[in-house]
């Protein structure tokens, strides 16, 4: 257990020598026992000659091991300090952009509507600026010529000459 909490990766020899087994065979039935037992979660990856720990079971520690885990804690503790302050700067800048884009969004549609209501008053006074007021300069629609397909008759499909 001890060697799985500090390593997620352990060699079959680190075992056998910490434990005083002689064979990978004993190696792997006490794994395997340790993992039936609810103490260990990993792979035995024999190809390699190793465990691959995924989870250990936690252990009283020795009273001399309480000051490195003092220190683990405290650099935790500050790590976790720094991304909290790191994520409140991000959102507020983020909450900064959403706001500066609302306001920018509202300033757009108050000229959009300031221009339109230019062209009404402009239509309205009868002093547009189309040629005329006509928009469909130059699209002369024959009813009588159109087909069912909305093409006129005499026309072939690019809108030029007659068809042959």
């Amino acid at each position: 257990m001890s060697l799985a909490a500090q390593s997620r990766e352990i060699a079959y020899a680190t075992i056998m020598a910490d434990l005083e087994l002689t064979s990978v065979r004993a190696v792997e039935d006490l794994l395997i026992e340790c993992f039936y037992g609810g103490l260990l979660q990993g792979r035995l990856d024999q190809q390699a000659s190793r465990l691959e720990v995924t989870y250990c079971t936690g252990r009283d520690i020795h009273p001399s091991e309480v000051a490195a885990m003092c220190e683990t804690l405290a650099a935790w503790h500050k790590n976790s300090v720094d991304v909290m302050a790191s994520v409140r700067e991000k959102l507020e800048r983020h909450k900064a952009q959403a706001e500066a884009a609302r306001s920018a969004q509202t300033e757009l549609e108050s000229q959009v509507d300031a221009v339109k209501a230019t062209i009404r008053a402009q239509q309205d006074a009868g002093g547009d600026n189309y040629g005329g007021g006509d928009f469909d300069v130059g699209m002369d629609y024959d009813d009588e010529k159109m087909r069912k397909s909305g093409r006129a008759k005499n026309k072939h499909s690019m809108g030029v000459g007659t068809r042959k």
